[in-house]
């Protein structure tokens, strides 16, 4: 079956002019893929959903060009399962250890802590070397101490700060992503500034309190209304935590959208390829956050109906906003890293086994 429409790999313009990043994938297209998942997810009892995975990112992929070349997802269902099952199982032994010796709970917490910094490196490394563009594959290097620090460490301290150092965790874990991917050998490389990220995150917070307000008063009123009518004031009370939900949530998840564009653009505005090449990210923070958050209205309103139509949407304005800006043409660089293909073939032979995400 053909997960997606879009033109096949072809080496792009020999330019040194700006490619813009151009996503040709439609709602209509990704619905019936999305709903053919969905299906035989729910009729395999979940073990299609590794197939699921494999069928959406080659269509995603598959349908975003740089410079008239798609991006492939070499992945197969079966090697995802193998590594869900892997993670099913450990979760099990977690589960039964903790109703079985529950003494030993925090031991089974700090292997956790031991453990989730090398599944997220090895995961990364799994899907930079099962995708490619130009029939160059991508790869992820980095060490299990730059993992525990960037998965662990840095959100902790962000936690106990409360969150004033946020802009310090986040920036640490965006460039570990961005630092430890390589295309063919050529190294990506990313080194924002905090001072914009501490500006965003002000900003996002000045939003989260502005919109909490306007709405809290709004919805708050109305609470008020119905309290001074007769007999409805206990009514009124019984909404009152379901009123701070519905006041807060969509604040922060409003917020929490501006402060992830800020963090994209500083992020992969300021990322380098090796060669000279750069990147430029210009999201709107408002636009963004909007549409992450209408988004997820219309998914709830929609009883998840609408969520290919949300995907696609989300997914089309950041490759919009994305722009690779090449140090000059780029036959000469694709061309080295294609001959590099039989040269780093052997360095991720043991990243062959599985993808651990779930």
């Amino acid at each position: 079956m053909k997960d997606f429409a879009g033109p096949g790999p072809v080496p792009p313009a020999p330019s040194g002019a700006p490619l813009p990043v151009v996503f040709t994938g439609t709602a209509r297209a990704y619905f019936r893929i999305w709903l053919v998942n969905l299906l035989l997810s729910l009729a395999t009892i979940g073990i299609w959903s590794a197939w699921a995975k494999v069928r959406r990112r080659r269509y995603f992929l598959g349908n975003t060009q740089v410079g008239g070349a798609t991006f492939e997802y070499l992945a197969t269902g079966l090697t995802l399962l193998k590594g869900r099952l892997i993670v099913v199982a450990a979760l099990a032994l977690y589960a039964g250890l903790q109703v079985l010796e529950p003494r030993v709970s925090w031991l089974l917490g700090l292997g956790y802590v031991v453990v989730l910094p090398w599944l997220i490196v090895r995961s990364l490394a799994f899907n930079a070397r099962n995708t490619q563009w130009c029939a160059v594959r991508f790869g992820f290097r980095a060490r299990w101490r730059d993992g525990f620090v960037a998965a662990i460490v840095m959100p902790f301290l962000a936690l106990i700060s409360l969150g004033l150092l946020l802009p310090v965790s986040t920036r640490r874990t965006a460039t570990f992503w961005v630092n430890g991917h390589r295309l063919g050998t050529a190294a990506f490389s990313s080194a924002p500034s905090l001072a914009p990220l501490y500006r965003a995150l002000g900003l996002a917070l000045a939003v989260f309190m502005g919109l909490a307000a306007l709405a809290g008063g709004a919805v708050w009123g109305g609470v008020l209304a119905l309290s001074l009518a007769p007999g409805e004031a206990g009514l009124a009370l019984n909404t009152l935590p379901l009123v701070g939900l519905l006041v807060i949530f969509p604040a922060f998840l409003f917020a929490g959208a501006f402060y992830r564009a800020r963090l994209r653009n500083a992020v992969l505005g300021g990322m380098t390829l090796e060669g000279g090449h750069r990147f430029r990210s210009t999201l709107s923070a408002p636009r963004f956050a909007w549409i992450v958050l209408s988004n997820m209205v219309v998914t709830v309103l929609s009883l998840g109906l609408a969520h290919p139509w949300a995907a696609i949407r989300l997914w089309r304005y950041q490759c919009a906003c994305l722009t690779v800006i090449p140090a000059g043409p780029l036959d000469a660089f694709i061309e080295a890293r294609q001959a590099e293909g039989n040269v780093i073939a052997s360095e991720f032979s043991d990243l062959e086994g599985f993808e651990v995400g779930l």
